[in-house]
Order: C-alpha cells, then sequence, then structure tokens
C-alpha cells in the first residue's frame, strides 16, 4: 500500500476522481517542488510502466477538485426547485437506488445554503465523483446524478 491511506479522513477523493479520457480512477501523488509540498492527483494509466507515458491526462490539485466541489455544491444550492422536479420524478418512477438518492437528496438540500470551507464527511454524502478531462473541464456528478461543469476551454 503507498504512503496515503484509503480512509476518507486522509484521502477524501479516493475512487471519486475519473479520468475522463480512459475512464480510470486518479490516484493520489505527493509533489515536492522546491520547498512547496502538493498534493495532486493523476491518473492511474499515466505512468503504469516505469518511465513509459500511458494516458495523456492532466493531473488534477487537490485544493482545486475541493474548491470545484464547493462550486458545484453552490450552483446546486441556486438551482435547487429547478432539480426538485426531477428528484420528484425519479422518487416516484425511478429504480430503487434513483427512488432513494433522491429522496436524500431532498432532505439534504432542504435547509442547505452555500458552503465556504470543504467538509469530507459532507461531500462524501453529496459527492459521486469528479471526472477530469484534458481540457480542464471538470464535471461534478452528485449522488442523485445530477452534474455540473466547470472550467475548461
Amino acid at each position: 500500500m503507498n504512503a496515503y491511506s484509503r480512509t476518507p479522513e486522509s484521502n477524501p477523493f479516493a475512487g471519486k476522481i475519473i479520468c475522463g479520457t480512459c475512464n480510470q480512477a486518479f490516484t493520489r501523488r505527493g509533489w515536492k517542488t522546491r520547498d512547496v509540498y502538493r498534493k495532486v492527483w493523476q491518473c492511474q494509466e499515466r505512468y503504469r510502466a516505469k518511465g513509459v507515458q500511458g494516458c495523456t491526462n492532466r493531473h488534477a490539485d487537490e485544493t482545486i477538485l475541493e474548491k470545484v466541489f464547493m462550486m458545484a455544491w453552490n450552483t446546486l444550492i441556486e438551482n435547487r426547485d429547478e432539480i426538485r422536479a426531477r428528484w420528484e420524478t425519479h422518487a416516484e418512477f425511478g429504480n430503487t437506488l434513483e427512488q432513494y438518492r433522491a429522496v436524500q437528496f431532498e432532505d439534504i438540500t432542504e435547509n442547505a445554503k452555500h458552503i465556504t470551507d470543504f467538509e469530507i464527511d459532507f461531500m462524501l454524502k453529496a459527492l459521486d465523483h469528479i471526472t477530469v478531462s484534458e481540457s480542464g473541464k471538470l464535471v461534478v456528478t452528485f449522488m442523485d446524478g445530477t452534474k455540473m461543469e466547470l472550467g475548461g476551454e
């Protein structure tokens, strides 16, 4: 096992960052440049074989992923009334998982406010995954299936 634990407290995005190029999960890496230590996420296929570049997708800084999640959540809250109709349809006519997630998400967002600080426990309840594309576009997919697109060219 690598130096990073798979526990959510120390590695919150494990299994939640997906490559938009090859559809593989990103893994967390520690990068040190000069005196700055950064936590970045990189496609696990990028350097599968030592010294040989595989997937060409870019890396993503963990701080950027945190900010993107918060921005997407705040956008979701601003558009809650528009999304509510889909939740109600899924709650009534969706499969069992869609029904559960629609009801759960409607409850989570009922009195929700904008967030300014990243909270791991909350992110784990709300986020399904974030897809990172080579263009820099990030697509945040929430547990209910709602997608928010941020960044890119």
